[in-house]
């Protein structure tokens, strides 16, 4: 169990009156270390790796099942997990897609606070030792992600709207929630709009795209034929 001290830096986020007292230094205690730092790149966003340990930050970042964490002053904004490459996944918040919520969310309060000045950092954590259970091997960063999230309770993971979920949770909700669209089966025929086409002869009796004449009984939907 993660060990949370009662002194040192705290901070307090979240609604309600919600407040966590977890020192950001028990994220480099079990591991974590700084690997860059947001800034802006004209309308986009980038980072820079720290140059005084730049070799092993771009080792980091290129090692796939890590978490990562955004860091304002002392206070974790958001931790998230990849099974890629941290490299790839900041792509996403760089230059998010149109459905990526999660992307698009974070790349906007980022470009807020860099443009009130503010410096946001990113801490990743990369296992090194492999847990086994029996012949399966247990992914460490998974298994931290949901328990640093339940702990700290990051406000852009949700925090700040009660409770902070992971990335997947909060896409499966999502999915979850998402209207569902009937089926052919489901709709009623009525309101599909029906129109009458014509085939020459040769097209209606043998086919070649269609499936010609003697077999257009076994349709499930009728069609109108006309010569």
């Amino acid at each position: 169990m993660m060990k949370i001290r009662q002194s040192g830096t705290h901070f307090q986020f979240g609604i309600g009156g919600i407040v966590t007292n977890f020192p950001c230094e028990d994220l480099l205690e079990i591991g974590f270390v700084e690997i860059a730092e947001w800034i802006s790149n004209g309308d986009d966003l980038s980072y820079k790796l720290p140059p005084e340990t730049e070799r092993v930050a771009r080792a980091l970042i290129s090692e796939p099942n890590a978490l990562y964490a955004f860091q304002l002053d002392e206070t974790i904004l958001y931790i998230g997990k990849t099974t890629r490459s941290l490299q790839k996944r900041f792509q996403g918040y760089r230059r998010p897609g149109k459905s990526q919520r999660t992307n698009i969310r974070c790349n906007q309060k980022i470009k807020e606070l860099l443009a009130n000045g503010r410096s946001v950092r990113i801490l990743g954590f990369v296992p090194v030792t492999h847990f086994r259970y029996g012949d399966f091997e247990i992914n460490l960063a998974a298994g931290l992600e949901d328990s640093l999230i339940r702990t700290i309770n990051p406000p852009w993971n949700g925090g700040d709207r009660g409770s902070a979920i992971s990335e997947t949770e909060e896409r499966e909700a999502a999915e979850e929630s998402a209207p569902v669209k009937p089926s052919l089966q489901e709709g009623s025929l009525s309101n599909y709009r029906r129109f009458p086409f014509k085939l020459a002869n040769t097209y209606f009796r043998k086919g070649i795209v269609n499936t010609g004449a003697v077999s257009y009984t076994h349709l499930t939907l009728p069609t109108i034929y006309s010569v």
